[in-house]
């Protein structure tokens, strides 16, 4: 068929590095057959290729229009959105590609990474944690998962020590405020209440942590930056189990590891770490937090 020596001939000249010859091809094959959504595909990249993200564009919209469950197509929609400085719009496009992948197969860890570097690029730090151990429940040797997780563990901590800076801490807040169920919880009385007392009156607050539903709402605001950990070297330090070795990790009766027991080793060590220091930071230092007030006029 003519059609077929068309993208032939536009797949030699593609992988020659012949871009503009593999355009032509690729042209010649979609007038042929104008609703072969890997025609379009192959075009888009081409385009790209070219630096010509306009058109790169154009036709990965239509590649996704003619087959929306195929994930290349969105694959080729994030490069053209990407090139053309349309961040966000890659972001979304790219998470697409990546759920389509592992919609059709579970266990490809590919999909896992895809989705994990874009919520890693996104400071969705907490996701991206989730989506990596996630990849690793099925793929526990994969370096790639692993190096996600270190990654992940590295900035959540950074940011909860105070380490991030003041323009790294308002991008995060800023993507915090973004997520309804954030908003949602810094319009709860009861949580206002709890954030107050994790100031002012640590006991009571301890209290309300022994409830999972407050306990789980206020790690949400940890993880999306709104509730600030900081040190206080007046307060007294919490009496652990071992002096050498930190062995309990409840908080309120809970198991604060539970999202990610399912984490195989060699990550349980540095897990345990990670979620002490919650625990530690939690029952033994004061803690600020930016007040929901002056979030109001978004809410």
């Amino acid at each position: 068929m003519a059609e077929d020596d068309s993208k032939a001939q536009g797949n030699a000249a593609f992988y020659s590095d012949d871009f503009t010859s593999a355009i032509h091809h690729y042209t010649s094959a979609i007038s042929l057959s104008p609703t072969n959504h890997i025609l379009f595909s192959n075009r888009s990249a081409a385009y790209a290729s070219l630096r010509n993200y306009a058109d790169a564009l154009s036709d990965a919209i239509k590649t996704v229009e003619l087959k929306p469950d195929w994930a290349k197509g969105y694959s080729r929609l994030g490069a053209a959105h990407w090139g053309l400085n349309q961040f966000q719009e890659a972001a979304a496009a790219y998470t697409k590609d990546a759920e389509k992948c592992i919609e059709l197969d579970p266990k490809f860890s590919g999909g896992y990474i895809r989705k994990g570097e874009v919520e890693f690029y996104l400071k969705e730090y907490d996701n991206a944690m989730k989506t990596y151990v996630e990849g690793l429940n099925h793929d526990p040797n994969n370096q790639e998962l692993r190096h996600g997780v270190t990654s992940c563990i590295q900035e959540i901590n950074k940011a909860n020590r105070g380490g991030a800076t003041p323009k790294e801490l308002k991008e995060r807040q800023a993507k915090g405020m973004e997520d309804p169920e954030i908003r949602n919880i810094l319009t709860d009385p009861v949580i206002r209440q709890v954030m107050s007392d994790l100031e002012e009156n640590l006991s009571a607050a301890q209290k309300q942590m022994k409830n999972p539903v407050i306990q789980s709402k206020i790690q949400k605001l940890i993880g999306a930056g709104i509730v600030q950990m900081k040190y206080n070297p007046q307060r007294q330090p919490l009496k652990l189990r071992s002096s050498k070795q930190i062995t309990d990790f409840t908080l309120g009766g809970q198991d604060i590891r539970k999202p990610y027991l399912n984490m195989r080793e060699p990550f349980a060590a540095p897990c345990k770490l990670f979620f002490a220091h919650h625990l530690c930071f939690a029952l033994s230092t004061s803690m600020s937090f930016c007040n929901p007030a002056r979030f109001s006029e978004r809410l």
